[in-house]
């Protein structure tokens, strides 16, 4: 924030009187006889996508109603986005789930139309998926042994610096890259001390 750079940021449950009153305001209410239903800025959108055999339907709902009460720097709208995921085969649906985020952000709404938003979230938690994917799948980090001292933390500074050397010898698969320098060990070492841009 201090380099006046934007944000879309998810509410974790741990951070509990923030997430409670996102929750409280896009909670479903049901007005007492003879009271009106607090009036409501919310603004929807929807958005479906289908690959891999599966179904993802996205919805996101934003507010600017609590800019007033949460001190936060920037803030301009919190949200609530729903992902329902189904799976299809062979034209019959089957294991279908749910999923709810609340979130904040500091885009305004002639900023960021809700579809712009729908898509970053989207991206951020690919990125987020695929780094995650190359730690714990193709440098196997969940199944390391190392948990005496900083051992841990020294190994994955190093799979770091394998994943920036790898995207800067222009590799974008991680587990074919893995295959290829297991069988040029030589070229495994000029990562390290010369600069190339493709073997």
């Amino acid at each position: 924030m201090e380099a006046q750079g934007d944000y879309v940021l998810p509410v974790k449950g741990y951070q509990s009187q923030l997430y409670k009153n996102i929750q409280a305001l896009f909670a479903l209410e049901y007005p007492k006889p003879g009271l009106g239903k607090i009036q409501a800025d919310f603004l929807s959108a929807q958005k479906v996508n289908k690959c891999h055999g599966r179904i993802e339907t996205r919805m996101i709902t934003t507010s600017e109603l609590l800019n007033a009460y949460v001190v936060r720097p920037g803030l301009e709208l919190v949200y609530r986005l729903e992902r329902q995921f189904q799976g299809r085969r062979t034209g019959c649906i089957y294991g279908a789930s749910c999923e709810v985020e609340f979130g904040i952000t500091s885009l305004t709404r002639t900023q960021a139309s809700l579809l712009r938003l729908l898509i970053g979230r989207r991206t951020h938690w690919g990125i987020e998926t695929d780094l995650q994917y190359r730690h714990n799948v193709t440098l196997k980090e969940d199944t390391t042994r190392m948990m005496v001292g900083n051992t841990g933390k020294i190994m994955a500074s190093i799979n770091n610096l394998v994943l920036a050397l790898l995207r800067h010898a222009h590799f974008h698969h991680a587990a074919q890259a893995r295959r290829w320098f297991s069988a040029h060990v030589v070229n495994a070492f000029f990562l390290l001390t010369i600069h190339f841009s493709r073997f």
